[in-house]
């Protein structure tokens, strides 16, 4: 209710939101004049977030047949590609993850088409008056149940704000992405300064189940690194992560290479940018938040990384599964150079 008038929400016949109250720059993409700053464009990707959905994340520029292009792997789970000096929609933005907050976007208006029965209420009279699905009622019912309870894919994020990669070569955009779903109540607060500041919390109970994107359950696939063309509006490859999303920087390289850190096994991996395949991988024990670098020193090339664990890291317990993450990776940060050969 806080980025819209309390306990309403106007949305047309698609689900697109109408005036007033529009939100036009949350969770949105701006192009402004480096000289002047003037606001050239804003497309607004998810007017009103309420799910925690901003983007926190880089606009790849690319250039394909001359046409000059501005790329983004929303948080929601879209992918939107614009031209860069309009903001006019290149294609129709596709969903390479599984998404149930919004079925599609409508492009007459330029808006997502969202699902009413994912919107947050703070009352449940307010709610009840636009859906009856109660996703924690019955058997779902948690301790402090209040009928607002929402359960939406993706979670708190389709991917967030680790970079992906375009590499001009293969023409191909490198994401990593996350499979989660999540439960969420809006509350009321008031802030103080100084002071932790929150209006929302989970649901409580179970959530869904993670989902592929085409709806079917994931299983222990916590994520993926794919490969999308975002001109022909396909995913070309994936590579499955179990038990560990591993949403983590990706460096491409012009040898048709990419770097990633690996979280679920605590490696540093070489994949091949074509198809997807480990081509190289070496254990450090560590978990990964940092992006791969690459750069040059007396005629030779290397490869450089930090493999880093808050000290927190969980210990393994003595029941813990074989392939349990906290097998591969302990407390601490290293700085890992590799020389490339030749």
């Amino acid at each position: 209710d806080y980025r819209r008038e309390w306990g309403k929400i106007n949305l047309d016949a698609n689900g697109v939101l109408q005036p007033p109250y529009k939100n036009n720059y949350c969770a949105s993409q701006m192009a402004r004049d480096p000289d002047t700053g003037e606001l050239i464009w804003a497309y607004n990707i998810s007017p009103t977030d309420m799910w925690d959905i901003d983007e926190p994340l880089i606009t790849p520029l690319i250039d394909v047949d001359g046409k000059k292009l501005a790329l983004k792997y929303a948080r929601q789970g879209y992918l939107y590609v614009w031209d860069r000096a309009t903001g006019e929609l290149f294609n129709e933005p596709w969903a390479p993850t599984y998404v149930d907050i919004m079925k599609g976007v409508d492009m007459k208006q330029g808006a997502p088409k969202y699902d009413i029965d994912k919107i947050l209420f703070t009352n449940v009279e307010d709610r009840r008056k636009y859906t009856q699905v109660d996703p924690r009622g019955g058997a779902n019912k948690p301790a402090n149940y209040t009928g607002t309870e929402v359960v939406h894919c993706p979670g708190n994020s389709a991917r967030n704000w680790e970079q992906d990669a375009y590499s001009p070569r293969t023409k191909l955009l490198y994401t990593s992405t996350d499979t989660s779903c999540s439960t969420i109540v809006a509350v009321t607060g008031e802030y103080k300064p100084g002071e932790g500041y929150n209006l929302t919390r989970g649901a409580g109970g179970a959530t869904n189940p993670p989902r592929l994107p085409d709806g079917k359950e994931a299983g222990n696939i916590a994520g993926q690194l794919q490969a999308n063309d975002v001109i022909s509006r396909k995913t070309v490859w994936h590579y499955d992560f179990l038990n560990d999303n591993n949403r983590n920087p990706i460096l491409a390289t012009a040898s048709d290479l990419l770097f990633q850190g690996g979280n679920d096994q605590g490696v540093f991996r070489a994949f091949d940018a074509k198809d997807g395949k480990v081509l190289w991988s070496f254990r450090t024990g560590a978990r990964y938040k940092q992006s791969p670098i690459s750069y040059s020193f007396q005629g030779k090339q290397y490869i450089a990384i930090i493999a880093s664990s808050a000290a927190a890291n969980t210990a393994v317990a003595a029941n813990a599964r074989a392939d349990d993450a906290n097998r591969y990776r302990r407390s601490g940060s290293t700085l890992y150079v590799f020389k490339l050969p030749g």
